[in-house]
């Protein structure tokens, strides 16, 4: 009897790791240009500048609209991950110590409750003057492949 259930049991376990093994057909990315649904969020990046820091240091800000779908309260820090290119290598966060017209971190931290938006921005240093900046926006934690993305020319 005890061979038998030993059976049956290794049996349950093998179909448990088959089934983990299986590949969706449907893993072709998803990418939404500018704006687009990630999950229970919503995200529209609404403006982009260039500014300087106190040591002269050339910062990118993005700004975008971040919309919570969800039942409870996030903030956009928590439930995006934003990666940024310059010719094909991610940019670092900013840690921005003194203000900088027209930018203000706060909102990327603050959460938002069910249908509500609220316009972050976040800071990211630059690796050149010149080229275009690459934006991807993801869910956080997602086995989903949707992002938004964007490719913002700094002269704008």
């Amino acid at each position: 009897m005890k061979k038998v259930l030993a059976f049956f049991v290794s049996l349950l376990f093998l179909s448990c790791l088959t089934g983990c093994l299986l590949v969706p057909k449907d893993t072709e990315p998803v990418e939404q240009i500018g704006e687009g649904t990630l999950g229970s969020y919503y995200v529209k990046i609404t403006d982009h500048f260039v500014a300087k820091t106190i040591s002269g240091k050339d910062v990118f800000i993005l700004s975008f609209d971040f919309t919570n779908n969800n039942s409870s309260g996030v903030s956009a820090a928590s439930a995006l991950g934003l990666t940024l290119f310059q010719s094909g290598i991610e940019l670092s966060q900013a840690s921005v110590l003194f203000p900088i017209s027209g930018y203000s971190s706060s909102n990327y931290h603050t959460k938002v409750k069910d249908g509500a938006t609220l316009n972050c921005q976040v800071a990211f240093s630059l690796r050149s003057a010149v080229d275009p900046v690459e934006v991807e926006i993801a869910p956080s934690f997602s086995f989903g492949t949707e992002k938004v993305t964007a490719e913002l020319d700094i002269a704008d």
